[in-house]
C-alpha cells in the first residue's frame, strides 16, 4: 500500500514533468511569466537568482559532455540577462563549494 506523501507525488508529475530540481524551477518560472507575471521578479529575485547561477556554473565545470556544458552556460546567461534586463538586486548567500 502507497503512503499518502507517494500519491501525492504521483498525482504531481507527469511525463512533462522535469525530473530535476532546475528544471522545476524553471518551468515554475515559465508557468508564472505566463499565468502571474507580477510575481516573476520576486521569484526570480528573492528565489531563483540566489542559487542557480552558483549551480549552473559548478554544472557547466563537471560536465562530461558538450551539451550539459553548453546547456548549463545558456542557462546561467540567461538568467542572468534577465536579473539585468530587469533590474533585480539579488542577495547572494555564501556558498561552500
Amino acid at each position: 500500500m502507497r503512503s499518502g506523501v507517494d500519491s501525492a507525488a504521483t498525482l504531481a508529475t507527469d511525463e512533462r514533468t522535469p525530473e530535476d530540481h532546475i528544471g522545476l524551477m524553471l518551468a515554475l518560472l515559465a508557468y508564472l511569466a505566463e499565468e502571474r507575471p507580477e510575481l516573476t521578479d520576486e521569484y526570480l529575485r528573492d528565489h531563483l537568482l540566489t542559487w542557480a547561477p552558483h549551480y549552473l556554473e559548478a554544472l557547466e565545470e563537471a560536465a562530461d559532455h558538450p551539451f550539459y556544458q553548453g546547456l548549463a552556460a545558456l542557462t546561467r546567461s540567461t538568467l542572468l540577462g534577465l536579473q539585468e534586463a530587469r533590474g533585480l538586486e539579488v542577495v547572494t548567500p555564501r556558498f561552500y563549494r
